[in-house]
């Protein structure tokens, strides 16, 4: 008996609650008019298409849709350095993205965003040890 428990048996009050907890996450999501969608990791679409391919593992993307607004974002793969991430926004920049661009660079996170001419802006982030990732959106 306790091990059909502990393989999920039954329900705990836990798991119950946690339930409730993720139903009214997105209902909120939903009622904000945000929906995502998982794609590829690294989809064929006119996001892609404004940047190189990053050397990076990606753990996993999608697109987001929010009003009127399209983004693709992409999550990279535990264990992703500061130092990758900073080759990739070398390689963003020499894409075009120069545009109103922004750095952050401290100890434990970094950041970079900017616009290039064809109306798309990038965000590229690195949080020690939360992760690192990428969005790619139209203005």
């Amino acid at each position: 008996l306790v091990i059909m428990t502990a393989c999920g048996g039954g329900n705990s009050k836990g798991e119950k609650e946690a339930e409730k907890i993720e139903k009214k996450a997105k209902d909120a999501v939903e009622k904000a008019g945000i929906k995502a969608t998982a794609t590829e990791p690294w989809p064929d679409n006119e996001f892609t298409k404004q940047v190189t391919k990053p050397d990076i593992k990606i753990k996993i993307a999608g697109m987001v849709k929010a009003g009127e607004g399209e983004s693709l974002s992409v999550e990279f793969s535990k264990g992703t350095t500061k130092e990758q991430i900073k080759a990739y926004v070398e390689k963003l920049k020499s894409d075009g993205f120069t545009q109103h661009a922004s750095t952050n660079d401290k100890d434990a996170d970094y950041s970079f965003s900017a616009r290039n001419g064809k109306g798309y802006d990038v965000a590229v982030f690195w949080y020690d040890p939360e992760g690192a990732g990428l969005m790619i959106s139209k203005y």
